[in-house]
């Protein structure tokens, strides 16, 4: 039997055509089920802390912000520690040993508040509290990311200060709106709270609200204005106040939350720094610096180095000497700082260690920097003996030695990797900032320079001084009272006399030690300097004839005289035209004088004297102009001296009237 292998119903292999491959199937993963937040859980401690924080927040602007620096700092952090260290206590997560270390700098601060009354240092101050509050309740929270006094306390401070609150702003509303669990584990639903959170978001609309409805209807209006008289603006006050305590406490609980339930979110890392910088370049470019800073200190040896000898180079006179000593100090110093931190952060280097090579050049442009700021402070040294002492002087010394220190540390770094820079920088830097306020640095500008100008008669004491001084200077303020020249008496008076109605107006907030004495002493001394100012007048009045003699010496023979005063440190002297001190008024003049000058000065009359003396207008608007008022250029510039004098003459009641702007 024959067998057929050939399917006659298939084609033959030359005509089959291929069909394309079936894809794969596919397979679809199931959707996963959302993951379930965490529900934010809270207990009566935290319920507790919420109702403080507000409390903090309140305190924080009546007693800071709105109030002072003054006693009212210590007031707020007082409270302020005590609320937050009671919510650590409750919830069992505060170890008050872990912060013992920087309570102390804290305290010094605190106290300074309470002792001393120096306006700038006390801004200062209350950063530095800030910085240093921060870090000890995260130390005894247990909270700091980075080793204690290490170059991560900076990112320690911006974490817990700025980006755990920030990031936890929600919380105070969770516990407003949901409230706590209780010992059963039933959930509260805290109705009032959450009402009471509804008001206080629609306040702001509400102030829009009812503002613009007050503009658009007169009857509105008078409604409106009877319930806040009935009202009263202290209650509006310290509800106004109330409101921006919850605006600050919502961050306030947010930190401590995060604090509390070590919460990581909002922590800053210290960026990972590597080094990838070409040696070959940062040589390259260190070489030319160096190089550059070496010529100059050859070049300029004896102008640099002349302050060591107290003796000044060429024609330079003192203030010009200091000043650009100063401004080379910033300059090199800023350059020579951030040089040294990029060639020393990011150079490459092997087996974890700087070069040699690199060692050299950052040794010699610390050495050279250092040298520059031992000068600088010699100069500025010259200039205090020659000129006295200034806050602007101080402060900038103090800031020139700190610098030095900081440039020496590096040294010892760049020698010994083992030696911890940043530690003692922190450590020192803390004492010497204390150091500047402990100091008492106004009474110590005021001691120097008095004592200065007894003991050398050719310097004039600046009086003006003691009108930007802080209130630890009225002892030595009151003294100058007797001052043989009549302008100290005067200016003296004058800032005496705006120191007592500031105290007036100073709330407890701002008060201290030192301000309430003062206060004390510039009562009981009040009937001898208190000016009254006559509102229609510009400057302080009197009928001293010293005044007239001082300003005008030619004018020997006075009966008697009438006067305003307004010298260029005074805070009022605000007005664009004038260039400095105003001193106008009238002078009687004795019969023999009167002759004497009538007879030697050609006068003319003159009738359109107001149209230049434009800042004593009401004085000169009551003066009657008839034709006895004369003028004589020749004895307006024969009394000029040093300034530029206008003065007129009536002949009917010998009067000299005279202003003078200089």
């Amino acid at each position: 039997m024959e067998i057929n292998d050939k399917n006659t119903n298939n084609p033959s292999p030359e005509n089959q055509q291929v069909l394309p491959a079936a894809p794969p199937p596919q397979y679809y993963a199931p959707p996963r089920p959302p993951a379930k937040r965490t529900p934010v859980v809270f207990d009566k401690a935290d319920s507790l802390f919420a109702a403080l924080a507000v409390a903090i927040g309140f305190l924080f602007f009546e007693c800071i912000l709105l109030g002072g620096l003054g006693i009212g700092v210590v007031v707020f952090f007082v409270a302020a520690y005590a609320g937050i260290v009671l919510y650590g206590l409750k919830s069992k997560r505060l170890a008050i040993k872990k912060g013992a270390p920087l309570g102390v700098p804290i305290v010094l601060l605190l106290l300074c508040f309470v002792l001393f009354d120096n306006p700038v240092l006390a801004v200062l101050n209350l950063f530095f509290l800030f910085f240093l509050a921060t870090l000890h309740v995260m130390s005894m929270f247990g909270e700091r990311d980075h080793e204690k006094l290490s170059k991560g306390v900076v990112f320690d401070f911006f974490g817990g200060f700025v980006g755990r609150p920030f990031m936890n702003l929600d919380k105070l509303f969770i516990i407003a709106a949901k409230g706590t669990k209780d010992e059963k584990g039933k959930k509260g639903k805290r109705l009032f709270l959450r009402i009471l959170l509804g008001v206080l978001m629609c306040v702001p609309l509400l102030a829009v609200i009812l503002s613009l409805l007050a503009s658009a209807d007169f009857a509105f209006e008078s409604v409106m204005k009877k319930i806040t008289d009935l009202i009263g603006d202290k209650v509006w006050e310290y509800f106004g106040k109330f409101i921006l305590g919850v605006l600050a406490a919502i961050p306030l609980f947010g930190a401590l939350f995060a604090f509390r339930y070590k919460k990581k979110k909002g922590a800053l890392q210290i960026p990972n720094i590597s080094g990838n910088l070409d040696r070959v370049i940062v040589y390259t470019v260190m070489s030319i610096v160096c190089a550059v800073y070496l010529f100059f200190l050859f070049v300029q040896f004896d102008y640099m180095f002349s302050a060591f000898g107290g003796r000044l180079p060429g024609d330079f006179i003192y203030s010009e000497y200091a000043r650009r000593g100063f401004f080379e100090l910033v300059a090199i110093a800023a350059i020579n700082l951030g040089l040294l931190l990029v060639s020393y952060l990011f150079t490459a280097r092997r087996e974890g260690k700087i070069s040699k090579g690199l060692k050299t050049y950052l040794l010699v442009l610390s050495f050279v920097t250092v040298i520059i700021i031992a000068s600088a402070v010699s100069k500025m040294g010259m200039y205090m003996q020659v000129y006295g002492l200034t806050q602007l002087r101080v402060y900038t010394s103090w800031f020139m030695v700190l610098t030095a220190v900081i440039f020496v540390l590096a040294i010892i770094k760049i020698i010994s990797r083992k030696f911890n820079a940043v530690k003692v920088i922190c450590v020192f830097f803390t004492a010497w900032f204390l150091v500047l306020n402990y100091a008492g640095v106004d009474a110590l500008i005021a001691t120097y320079n008095m004592a200065k100008s007894e003991q050398d008669k050719s310097v004039s004491l600046d009086v003006g001084i003691f009108e930007s001084l802080s209130d630890s200077v009225l002892p030595q303020a009151i003294g100058l009272l007797g001052n043989s020249d009549v302008v100290a008496r005067q200016n003296i008076k004058m800032i005496l006399t705006a120191r007592y109605d500031e105290l007036q107006e100073k709330n407890w907030q701002a008060m201290n030690v030192t301000s309430m004495g003062a206060k004390k002493r510039l009562e009981a001394k009040k009937d001898e300097y208190y000016i009254i100012y006559d509102e229609n007048r510009y400057g302080s009045p009197g009928t001293d004839k010293a005044m007239v003699t001082r300003y005008f010496p030619n004018i020997t023979e006075i009966e008697s005289c009438e006067w305003y005063y307004q010298p260029t440190f005074s805070p009022d002297f605000i007005i664009a035209e004038s260039t400095g001190t105003v001193f106008y008024g009238y002078a009687v003049l004795s019969d023999e004088y009167f002759n004497e000058i009538t007879r030697e000065y050609e006068w003319t009359a003159q009738v359109d004297f107001l149209s230049e003396w434009y800042m004593a207008a009401d004085y000169w608007a009551d003066i009657p102009k008839n034709s006895d008022f004369v003028e004589s250029q020749k004895y307006t510039d024969d009394q000029a001296g040093g300034s530029s004098p206008e003065m007129i003459l009536n002949k009917s009641n010998k009067r000299l009237y005279f202003y003078m702007d200089r």
